[in-house]
């Protein structure tokens, strides 16, 4: 999968953007995602990079000189005896290797490999108290570092530079796995949503195109990849959050690219404004209409990443899809995949979207 990153150093760490890691050392990482700040540290075991796939490797970043940021996770990794939850019940679970458990303010976030049961990591999450305790086994980090492991998907490890068991390190497998998923819980209540869309700049708005596998995100990527007025930011993920102070004439809301691309492979360090919400429906003839706020609701939340099982996040987040698709413009846009598409999308936007 080719990878379209940017590689160009931010302006300064004061005003974090987007996705960022900072390696302060081999046991301390910062990372920050809509300007939301996680601070990782390890007790005994170093974090390894050697492996990170290439998603995220323009995003590494090695000063912390000056960084102070309002909102800081912290998140600290142990190497001991991974927390017994037997006595709670499950609420969800994400797939066949991520299972979470809820009591009051606290989660749990539990994975077990599913060849080896011995490999097996809890993350605790204290919202109210912004910091997560990851305990792991021993095993895991065995596990996790064999390059021909595939209960990964590809864009949380880079096989070929997957680091090896003898090193002991605590691999990007590992960290990929927990930073996506607490990003979704601490953007939460902070009025974020990551969602799964394609991404692209256009007159100095950002445009997402939201949907689910098989809508077309990774086809419209690559075809406004090959047009001069786009800059594609991300084909399966994007951030939105309110409250940024906009330039005139622009929503309260700004979009955020992610280092998660699909198999486009487009992941850019980059924020603007948010323009509208475009949503794709195939078709063989180009076609662009308005779509109301409630049809855009209900189009936006299979396309989101909801914590439907939260009785207390859930509501807010079905409340900010609301206001989001209240306060943009939405349209359907039905896409024949041909380069005609990114022109007549282009006149478009420049037209009716307020491109320039």
């Amino acid at each position: 999968m080719a990878v379209h990153s940017a590689t160009t150093e931010p302006a300064g760490l004061d005003s974090l953007e987007l996705f960022t890691f900072v390696l302060t050392g081999p046991y301390h990482l910062i990372f920050g995602l809509a300007d939301v700040v996680f601070e990782l540290s390890s007790s005994h075991v170093p974090f390894a990079l050697n492996g990170v796939a290439p998603p995220v490797a323009p995003f590494l970043r090695g000063d912390v000189s000056s960084v102070s940021y309002a909102d800081r996770i912290s998140v600290n990794f142990h190497a001991n005896s991974v927390p017994d939850l037997s006595a709670l019940s499950p609420v969800h679970r994400t797939n066949r290797l991520l299972t979470w458990y809820c009591s009051g303010s606290r989660l749990w976030l539990r994975w077990e490999h599913p060849l080896h049961p011995e490999a097996v990591w809890v993350a605790e999450i204290a919202q109210d108290k912004n910091y997560v305790e990851v305990h792991y086994s021993p095993e895991t980090l065995v596990v996790l570092a064999a390059p021909s492991d595939r209960a990964l998907p590809d864009t949380f490890v880079s096989k070929a530079a997957a680091p090896s068991a003898s090193e002991r390190c605590i691999p990007h497998a590992l960290l990929s796995i927990v930073y996506r998923f607490l990003s979704v819980i601490f953007l939460a209540p902070r009025q974020g949503l990551l969602h799964h869309t394609g991404a692209a700049i256009f007159g100095g708005r950002m445009w997402l195109f939201p949907g689910r596998s098989g809508d077309g995100k990774s086809t419209l990527a690559r075809l406004l990849a090959g047009h001069p007025e786009f800059e594609v930011i991300g084909d399966d993920a994007a951030v939105t959050r309110y409250g940024v102070a906009p330039p005139s004439g622009c929503s309260a809301y700004r979009a955020y690219g992610t280092p998660w691309p699909s198999s486009a492979g487009f992941a850019v360090n980059a924020s603007a404004p948010l323009g509208g919400l475009i949503f794709l429906n195939k078709s063989l003839e180009n076609r662009i209409e308005p779509i109301t706020p409630r049809e855009a609701f209900h189009r936006l939340l299979p396309a989101t990443n909801l914590l439907w099982w939260h009785p207390e996040w859930m509501p807010v987040m079905l409340d900010g899809c609301d206001q989001l698709t209240r306060a943009v413009p939405a349209w359907q846009f039905s896409l024949a995949p041909t380069p005609a598409a990114a022109e007549q999308l282009a006149a478009w936007l420049q037209q009716e979207g307020g491109g320039g």
